[in-house]
């Protein structure tokens, strides 16, 4: 079946990825910066470390006006993850090869923002790359385009840039390709990578127990800790404690008896479902038939999605400040691939064709995205 040039996966895709271009460097020129908000602190990891040589941050936080709490030995602290800050760095270092200046102007910033942008964009190529094992090129575009363009991804993976969830995408896409191809060894390497992102998205270690044999578990640990040391590293250079995050020094806490479970969902502020409604008809796939082929990956990704959306309304920060819809959640966008393409697929054979999809799903949808995103940075600028 032919398909007008606009729906054809190739033409589709790449018009989605110009987009994220455009929309990152408008926004980023019209601010004059990229590093604001959560990102100051994940840039003062890699402005303290390879402008000033240490972890000590007491300029970087006078530079942009934040803080963080002190330890015991009154040293400021970071409680951000490292993950970010290592993914910038030979950007940074490119930059600062030329320009050899302070670390904080805005060419460095605009740098490390594209990456996160092309970080971003290589996640939806390797999402569309793993759905065509299962489906066709053009149900698989569609899917990839419809998270790409109807979801938060493209705030954090266009607009806001420089901060860790668009790279947790990333991250969290290249695991589940891993997973998908076997690869024990890698899927250790790329669980690491994720939680140097976020770590509260180590929750996908659940597809490592339902999916490789126990005999995998060793190759996968050690892949695991090879990549994720520096964090641990760096937790123990603040709290004494490789396994304590100095998140919990400040007095952040979970509360698991007393989730906020229909607030982080339906809430007015950022809910979920509001700002994001793709998530909700997305997860109309998990009840239709799977083919058999992915039909394993079903219930670990329902488990997946459950446990993030509690350990997200558990924390005592479950509002998510200044966040554009459920910014905690866009780590697990890649699992709704699964049950948004088994929906995209059986629309198409019963109901729709796939330019009726475009007309009906994605421009619609795409376009509520995008308004809620220019009264978004209309009132908080």
């Amino acid at each position: 079946m032919r398909h007008s040039f606009l729906i054809r996966p190739v033409p589709l895709l790449i018009l989605t990825f110009v987009l994220y271009l455009l929309a990152f460097t408008a926004h980023a020129s019209y601010v004059k910066k990229t590093v604001y908000g959560d990102g100051t602190f994940y840039y003062s990891w890699l402005h303290s470390a390879l402008i000033d040589h240490d972890i000590q941050f007491q300029n970087e936080y006078a530079h942009f006006s934040v803080t963080q709490p002190v330890t015991a030995n009154d040293v400021l602290t970071n409680k951000y993850a490292v993950g970010p800050a290592i993914v910038w760095t030979i950007p940074f270092l490119w930059i600062h090869t030329f320009l050899r200046g302070d670390g904080y102007t805005f060419p460095y910033q605009f740098a490390i923002g594209l990456t996160t942008v092309l970080y971003g964009i290589t996640g939806l190529l390797l999402l569309y790359r793993m759905l065509c094992f299962w489906t066709t090129p053009i149900i698989a575009s569609l899917t990839t385009v419809l998270i790409a363009l109807a979801t938060h991804l493209f705030f954090y993976g266009a607009i806001d840039p420089v901060n860790s969830h668009a790279l947790s995408f990333f991250a969290a896409t290249l695991f589940i390709t891993c997973v998908v191809s076997k690869k024990a060894w890698m899927s250790g390497v790329v669980l690491g990578i994720i939680m140097l992102m976020r770590p509260q998205d180590g929750i996908y270690a659940i597809l490592i127990l339902f999916l490789f044999p126990p005999r995998a578990w060793i190759r996968v640990g050690v892949g695991f800790l090879l990549t994720f040391l520096p964090q641990l590293v760096a937790w123990t250079a603040f709290t004494g404690n490789p396994f304590l995050s100095p998140y919990f020094l400040g007095g952040e806490h979970y509360t698991f008896l007393s989730p906020h479970i229909i607030d982080v969902l339906f809430s007015l502020k950022n809910g979920l479902f509001v700002y994001t409604p793709l998530v909700l008809i997305a997860a109309i796939g998990y009840f239709l038939r799977w083919k058999q082929d992915v039909q394993q990956y079903k219930v670990p990704s329902i488990i997946i999605l459950l446990l993030s959306l509690y350990l997200v309304s558990s924390w005592s920060s479950w509002d998510q400040g200044a966040s554009f819809s459920g910014r905690m959640l866009v780590g697990v966008l890649p699992l709704l691939a699964f049950p948004l393409s088994v929906l995209m697929t059986s629309l198409i054979k019963k109901v729709l064709t796939p330019l009726l999809v475009v007309l009906t799903f994605l421009i619609p949808l795409g376009a509520i995205n995008m308004i809620l995103t220019l009264y978004f940075l209309l009132t908080h600028a």
